[in-house]
């Protein structure tokens, strides 16, 4: 909850500054191009890729390790090397970037792919909330 507290008070500050902005999700960017120094405005954009290459970074490392572990290496060759594991991890990944590209490629909006996003992660949620009791 902390962690979202910067994001909230910018919110709140579009909210007062910009009261009459027609696409509320423009104020933030407003606001940055509005108040950010040049040198400031990059550092902020250039955290925005970093974050957002991270994350994707990490869904496809973690798909794919999900891939190999779990199915690929444990019911289909349970004997294979750490080498040939290694290859499988590199081809899952590959997989992965397909997918999405085709699913991206034939998505008609944003909205669509997050909401297939939270109906595929509404089956594991209360397990997730459930492991911590």
């Amino acid at each position: 909850m902390i962690r979202a507290w910067p994001w909230v008070l910018v919110g709140l500050v579009a909210v007062v500054v910009l009261p009459d902005l027609a696409d509320p999700d423009l104020g933030y960017p407003i606001l940055m191009r509005r108040y950010l120094p040049a040198g400031l405005l990059g550092l902020v954009v250039a955290s925005f890729f970093a974050a957002f290459m991270s994350t994707v970074s990490t869904q496809i490392n973690w798909g794919a390790s999900y891939l190999v572990n779990d199915l690929y290496g444990r019911f289909i060759a349970p004997e294979a090397s750490s080498a040939r594991l290694a290859w499988m991890g590199r081809l899952g990944s590959a997989f992965i970037v397909a997918a999405a590209t085709t699913a991206a490629f034939f998505a008609d909006d944003i909205g669509a792919l997050f909401r297939f996003m939270i109906a595929i992660g509404t089956g594991p949620g209360a397990v997730l909330i459930l492991r911590w009791f």
